[in-house]
């Protein structure tokens, strides 16, 4: 991590100055523009729009989201990585056809400044506002994450402005562009991978709550632990095997996110139940090795999986386990993982993780555990 990127970044924000924010986790290495909206003049947008070429978004934090009432854009197609777009907005009054850089400029200060949104804005418009994860990079490893942290730690309004930096074909600007676009014109530059390792270094979302022993049926005994999430005060829940912090080899690791039909009791669409007692009997064969459970914190979900039944999809929480969350990678730092073996029979990439400290060192497949025998509930003689 470049502690001194981050600095300039921050001194430059402070001042009202444009800087370069690179996505240099992704599986498309990109780099966009990015201000502070609430201070943005007409000029910076016109250089915005000339130099970077892309759409003008801007990044808010989803607090001031609720607090704009901005309905969101959402569709049954959107991927998990695709940004959380709400309706494009208009300020209500001082533009004309909106779409000039005096009038986009003007829409993202009253954007970031406020206070009566059904007044103020209008909808549809030409600024198309992103909704920020709460609790920022460690959490989604996204840049209107990093463009709102970034802002946040400038001690200015979370309200960023964005734009994709594209070359004169309408493709991604190369790196070696945009480095040269930073030189020139005296631009700091800032990558994803080092707003991520600053928080790191300097925050937590999570915290250790609880510790006990779990014997288990399926998998002898484990040391169980309970985080609690800062942010949203979701308990997420860790099991291990052996000494952690001790083992030189990679440690055998498994991160499920929270499905609540499917760990309770299993079904073809909703398998998690078996996966579950798949990993922790391939951690007690192994010896060593940590269970991650990341639970879901909003309200609603458990009808939504319910409905996703209907339609034979399984539904996973948006922004949960080490695919989307930086809780997951938290949770396996303060246990002490560094280099792990990720219990997946999945072939996707997982990018990000350098960011939070963690290599993997390799995969390893293992069998889902039929759940047939595991529905009887045992009773104690005072249930029956």
């Amino acid at each position: 991590m470049s502690k001194a990127a981050i600095e300039s970044t921050i001194a430059a924000l402070k001042q009202g100055q444009i800087t370069v924010l690179r996505d240099d986790i992704g599986a498309h290495p990109c780099s966009y523009l990015f201000c502070g909206a609430s201070s943005i003049t007409d000029e910076q947008l016109c250089f915005m729009v000339n130099r970077a070429r892309g759409i003008v978004c801007a990044a808010l934090s989803e607090t001031r989201v609720r607090n704009l009432h901005l309905p969101m854009m959402t569709s049954r197609l959107s991927s998990p990585a695709t940004p959380d777009f709400t309706a494009s907005v208009e300020s209500r009054r001082g533009v004309t056809t909106g779409i000039s850089a005096a009038d986009r400029a003007r829409t993202l200060r009253v954007l970031a400044g406020t206070r009566d949104p059904r007044r103020d804005l209008v909808m549809p418009g030409h600024i198309f506002p992103i909704s920020a994860k709460s609790g920022g990079v460690l959490v989604r490893h996204g840049i209107p994450e990093a463009a709102v942290d970034l802002l946040r730690l400038a001690q200015l309004v979370p309200v960023a402005a964005l734009c994709h930096l594209l070359d004169e074909d309408g493709e991604y600007m190369s790196s070696a562009d945009v480095e040269n676009l930073a030189l020139e014109q005296k631009l700091p530059s800032v990558g994803l991978s080092e707003v991520i390792s600053y928080r790191m270094a300097t925050e937590s979302l999570v915290e250790k709550v609880a510790e006990s022993e779990l014997p288990t049926k399926a998998a002898g005994d484990f040391q169980a632990f309970a985080y609690r999430s800062l942010h949203d005060g979701a308990e997420h829940f860790a099991l291990t095997k052996g000494d952690i912090a001790a083992s030189s080899d990679p440690v055998l690791v498994r991160v499920q996110a929270e499905n609540r039909v499917g760990d309770l009791i299993g079904s073809k669409q909703a398998p998690q139940r078996g996966v579950m007692l798949g990993a922790l009997q391939q951690i007690q064969k192994e010896g060593c090795g940590i269970f991650v459970y990341v639970r879901h914190p909003r309200k609603g979900f458990l009808a939504k999986q319910v409905r996703s039944l209907n339609r034979g999809t399984e539904t996973t929480p948006a922004g949960a386990g080490l695919r989307q969350t930086g809780i997951g990678a938290q949770i396996l730092r303060s246990l002490g993982a560094r280099r792990i073996k990720l219990l997946s029979s999945s072939t996707t990439p997982l990018v990000g993780l350098e960011a939070f400290d963690i290599e993997i060192a390799g995969r390893v497949p293992f069998e889902s555990v039929s759940t047939k025998r595991n529905i009887t509930i045992n009773q104690s003689p005072d249930s029956r």
